[in-house]
């Protein structure tokens, strides 16, 4: 009987037993952490899309040469094609209308209130499993990996590069992953 089983496993043939192995590798936990991860969400921010005040500004040429925090995040967006600026003149203050670019519309994940809307900045990414932990007489398994954040769009490498973002830290990071085995195989245990 066992050698019938371990003949059906080797040609694939077992409908009903799993011949998942019953040895956690390094390769294998990555693999299946880069996929939980890829399910996870991603990190993100909230942009007001709308009027933009631009004080004593005269030109949209003038507006955009505004040397603070946010009035050079908004030349790089504009510059990499993710936002659009249209002049609104004005009084005091005078206004500029910002807009996403179908490119940066791609990196929208939801509308907000009052002309704002959620932007994605960057994603988990699994580096390396540095350690598995078998947990003696069960059918769990934990491992200890390292991950960064990788998939930068403009937003989060623009929010980054100027406001030093912790939300993008490059890393790397460490955490863990607790695996339980199944008669298919090992699976992340949620």
């Amino acid at each position: 009987m066992k050698l019938a089983l371990l003949a059906a496993c080797a040609t694939g043939a077992v409908l009903l037993v799993g011949c998942g192995s019953k040895n956690l590798t390094r390769s294998k936990a990555k693999e299946l952490i880069a996929e939980y991860l890829k399910n996870a969400p991603p990190q993100k921010d909230a942009l007001q899309i709308w009027k933009d005040p631009v004080g004593n500004a005269s030109s949209l040429e003038q507006a955009l040469a505004d040397q603070s925090e946010w009035g050079r995040m908004r030349k790089h967006l504009i510059d990499d094609g993710v936002l659009t600026a249209k002049w609104l003149g004005g009084g005091k203050p005078a206004y500029i209308e910002l807009s996403l670019t179908p490119t940066g519309s791609t990196y929208k994940l939801s509308d907000m209130y009052d002309h704002y809307v959620v932007v994605k900045l960057c994603e988990m990414q699994v580096k390396e499993v540095t350690g598995i932990s078998v947990m003696q007489r069960t059918s769990f398994a934990k491992a200890q990996y390292t991950w960064e954040y990788g998939n930068m769009t403009p937003f989060g490498k623009w929010r980054r590069e100027i406001y030093g973002n912790p939300q993008c830290d490059p890393g790397p990071h460490e955490s863990s992953a607790v695996f339980q085995l199944f008669d298919d195989g090992w699976r992340i245990a949620r």
